[in-house]
């Protein structure tokens, strides 16, 4: 292997090597990124950088254990004066005595190699006051956090169904309860993400089914003027009006969202996954445009190609603002349930993974001291798997 020179040699020099400004690394898998992380935080040792302010974040504990070992290897091999191969483009002459003595110095056991919730937590450690965290908090694993939030959800559930009142929920539930407990842990699963987000941006719903049913009525009224008759198009045409109706008559009910949400149209105008077909007639057209003594059959399919799209498109609009809808109804519904799961994490001084993300995300915005003393300690911040951890 000695003399082969890599395509991407002088990059991978710069990667290990400069340290003056951020760096964004983008390579496929096996072609050494670790190494290349490794090499870098070991040449920030030899430059004199402390390992105190080193941090290394990966996307799991297995790979944060797998770089610090490979960091460990390069040290000592480098501290022997035996350049590891990977690191022979950064250090063509080998290391000086002033590097090699920083080696000596270096005690690798300060740095920070973890994940990023690792590193969260050692970020508001030392700050329990302004992370607003109880200084003996424990944190929860995953399986103990789910199983916690699907108890107290549980719970939570059976009281809401056991009052009299109706409402969305309830409405959701009688239409198909699995499907409604599905979409209520979807939810919650969103609110446990974003916990802080916009509020939805709600669209009339009658405005959008007059659309709906103006395309419909404009699909039906160019079949009916049209010289030429294509059976398949009016059959589509016939489905796309028993919809319209079916929307028209929901609309005044006061279940209508969820009668408009399990709403489809006719299962012949569907793919398997629940997409519209692709309107495919022309050759149709051709045919009747032939049999009414006809030559622009051409202009006939684009029509009837647009005013379906029309129908289509309308239709998936009124059906993504009911689903906005919904969800904008539920959100306050479920919301007793993030503030049951809160209050019990506060009075058991737990935290879970999401906690330790959004509470070092709060400090560092919050406290302009605590942020200017992080920010000096923790000079180089190195990112594994920056897709997985960002």
């Amino acid at each position: 292997m000695t003399g082969l020179i890599l395509s991407d040699e002088a990059a991978r020099r710069e990667a290990v090597a400069v340290h003056d400004r951020s760096l964004l690394v983008e390579a496929g898998a096996g072609s050494g990124k670790t190494a290349v992380l490794a090499g870098r935080i070991a040449l920030l040792l030899t430059g004199g950088a402390a390992p105190r302010s080193i941090a290394a974040v990966t996307f799991t504990e297995f790979a944060a254990s797998e770089l610090l070992i490979r960091v460990r290897a390069f040290v000592s091999a480098l501290a022997a004066n035996d350049i590891p191969v990977e690191l022979r483009i950064a250090l063509p002459d080998g290391l000086s005595e002033e590097q090699r003595g920083n080696l000596a110095d270096a005690a690798l056991d300060e740095m920070t190699c973890s994940t990023i919730h690792g590193f969260c937590q050692r970020l508001i450690a030392p700050y329990p006051v302004e992370a607003d965290i109880d200084p003996g908090a424990s944190v929860m694993d995953r399986d103990q956090a789910e199983l916690v939030f699907a108890e107290i959800m549980d719970n939570w559930l059976r009281e809401e169904l056991g009052n009299e009142e109706g409402g969305l929920l309830a409405e959701l539930v009688l239409h198909d309860p699995a499907a409604a407990i599905a979409l209520i842990r979807t939810v919650l699963a969103h609110l446990r993400r974003h916990r802080e987000f916009a509020p939805y941006e709600l669209q009339d719903l009658e405005l959008l089914a007059g659309e709906f049913r103006e395309a419909v009525d404009g699909l039906a009224g160019f079949l009916d003027e049209a010289e030429a008759k294509e059976p398949e198009t009016a059959i589509i045409a016939g489905q796309f009006r028993e919809l319209a109706g079916e929307v028209t008559t929901a609309l005044p009910m006061p279940t209508a969202l969820v009668a408009l949400l399990v709403m489809a149209p006719h299962p012949e105008l569907l793919t398997k996954s629940g997409s519209f077909l692709k309107y495919q007639k022309k050759g149709k057209w051709e045919a009747a445009a032939k049999h009414a003594g006809l030559t622009d059959a051409e202009t006939l399919n684009d029509a009837a190609s647009a005013h379906y799209a029309l129908c289509c498109g309308t239709w998936t609009a009124l059906q993504q603002a009911v689903a906005t809808h919904v969800l904008a109804g539920l959100v306050p519904i479920v919301e007793p349930v993030m503030d049951r799961f809160r209050e019990h994490k506060r009075a058991a001084a737990l935290l879970d993974f999401d906690d330790l993300i959004f509470s070092a995300r709060a400090l560092l915005r919050d406290h302009d001291e605590v942020r200017r003393a992080l920010a000096a300690r923790f000079r180089h911040v190195l990112v594994d798997e920056f897709q997985d951890t960002d």
